[in-house]
């Protein structure tokens, strides 16, 4: 077969002349157009894998932004809802949230609860199981008593979901599509390919920043969570033990009190605060709160002229905060 020019650099035919393999290739010409088509095979199987890797069969998006969507969705609940959560109100972490919208502008929120249910004494574990899950990028069996779903599930699977869009089968499990193009093999390097699989890389790696950045935001409210069960766990054995009658009447006092709140609630400080914001001197109907919200949030929503940020906020936490009352 005849050979190459010397002075040719091989690896720049390579990148861009796929029958260099046969010219190269000593021996008859059988052979040597046998190593082109294993050569061709070899790239072809490559992207197949690809294909695998970057498509969905049932969605019309690829699977980096089918992803890119879902996690703007939990993005969008931690902002909303984090901050709505007080640790002294444990309840409230595993309790699905009453809506799933924001208001007028139908941001998507996810209808689950921080948590599945877990036994309290049990929550250096839930911890423990939680960061490794992270850390594996694996969505392993959890330390919670049902198998609901709830926000750090749904992270967990996000984060795993990633790790297995990344990792390429056999015969190419030595590669990583957030790595590649760096690494790749010479029979597979071309320009076109390259500048595809940075592009590729580019949205993962900006995927894994913001599924980092929604693992903070979660974790470090969950810690106020821990913290707080934590203490009343090491409080308990201090407490005295009561008889049964006195256990009896403390039951019957709640019983009443929770009677009582259902038939008049009774206004907190903060939502006397929320009514005077928003121009109400008492609690207001469903219909004339939503209708007052909506007026309110065209002039102050931040994308308008003369809105306000942080006025915004305050009024959005204000309708949350009245609109649990008035249900």
């Amino acid at each position: 077969m005849a050979k190459p020019n010397e002075q040719t650099n091989d690896t720049e035919l390579g990148a861009r002349d796929w029958f260099l393999t046969a010219i190269a290739h000593d021996g008859p010409v059988g052979p040597c157009l046998d190593a082109v088509l294993s050569e061709l095979d070899t790239r072809r199987s490559f992207i197949a894998m690809l294909k695998q890797n970057l498509t969905l069969e049932t969605s019309a998006v690829d699977t980096v932004t089918d992803l890119g969507q879902k996690i703007r969705a939990l993005e969008n609940t931690l902002r909303f809802r984090l901050p709505m959560l007080s640790p002294e109100r444990p309840v409230a972490w595993f309790r699905a949230p009453s809506s799933t919208t924001t208001g007028p502008f139908q941001a998507t929120l996810l209808g689950e609860p921080v948590f599945a249910a877990y036994e309290p004494s049990n929550v250096a574990q839930v911890e423990q199981g939680l960061t490794a899950a992270w850390q594996s990028r694996q969505s392993p069996n959890l330390p919670f008593m049902e198998t609901s779903g709830c926000l750090w599930r749904t992270l967990l699977s996000h984060n795993a979901r990633l790790e297995e869009m990344c990792c390429l089968q056999a015969p190419f499990a030595g590669l990583r599509l957030d790595v590649l193009p760096d690494g790749i093999p010479a029979a597979l390097n071309s320009r076109a390919l390259a500048s595809f699989l940075m592009n590729v890389r580019t949205e993962i790696l900006v995927a894994r920043d913001r599924l980092n950045n929604c693992y903070q935001q979660l974790r470090e409210s969950s810690l106020k969570l821990w913290v707080e069960q934590r203490k009343m766990a090491a409080q308990e054995p201090k407490r005295s033990r009561s008889s049964q009658a006195a256990q009896d009447l403390r039951d019957e006092f709640r019983r009443r009190r929770s009677s009582a709140a259902s038939a008049a609630p009774a206004l907190s400080p903060a939502d006397i605060s929320a009514m005077q914001f928003m121009g109400f001197s008492e609690l207001p109907p469903a219909g004339l709160l939503r209708q007052r919200y909506i007026d309110m949030a065209k002039k102050l929503h931040p994308d308008r002229q003369g809105g306000d940020d942080q006025d915004f906020k305050v009024l959005v936490n204000a309708y949350a905060r009245l609109s649990a009352r008035t249900t």
